[in-house]
C-alpha cells in the first residue's frame, strides 16, 4: 500500500479540477469529490491523510487543507483541462515541493505538500 501512495496522486493527475479562479475555502469539498473519483488507490489517499490529521490533534479536514495552502497551490492548475497536461503539471509541483524543502513527514514517508493536501481534501469527502 505505501509503495503506491505517490503513484495514487500522479495518477489522479487532478483531472477534475475545476476551470476558472482558485478553489475558493467553500469549495474544498467539490474539489475533493472530484478528486475522489479520479483515485486509483484511495486506501493510500486515506492512509497518509488520516496519519497526517491524526499527528495534528483533532485539527479538522478543512482546516488543515486551508494551513497547507491548497486553494493557492492548486490555482495554477484551475484553467488546465487535459489529462496529461494537468499530470504533468501535477509532477513539476511535486518536483518542486522537494527542491524548495516543502515536505512532510507522514508515518514514515517524505511526501510533498501538494501530495499530502490532495490525500487530505480528497479524505474530507470520503
Amino acid at each position: 500500500m505505501r509503495a503506491t501512495r505517490r503513484g495514487f496522486l500522479m495518477a489522479a493527475g487532478l483531472a477534475a479540477l475545476p476551470a476558472g479562479t482558485a478553489p475558493a475555502e467553500d469549495d474544498l469539498a467539490v474539489l475533493g469529490r472530484r478528486l475522489r473519483g479520479l483515485l486509483s488507490g484511495p486506501d493510500s489517499a486515506r492512509h497518509v491523510a488520516e496519519a497526517y490529521l491524526a499527528g495534528l490533534g483533532g485539527i479538522g479536514w478543512r482546516d488543515a487543507a486551508l494551513d497547507l495552502g491548497m486553494p493557492a497551490v492548486l490555482a495554477p492548475a484551475s484553467g488546465i483541462v487535459e489529462p496529461d497536461t494537468l499530470r504533468a503539471w501535477l509532477g513539476e509541483r511535486i518536483r518542486e515541493d522537494f527542491a524548495m524543502g516543502a515536505v512532510i513527514d507522514v508515518d514514515g514517508w517524505r511526501l510533498s505538500r501538494t501530495e499530502v493536501g490532495a490525500c487530505v481534501v480528497t479524505l474530507g469527502v470520503a
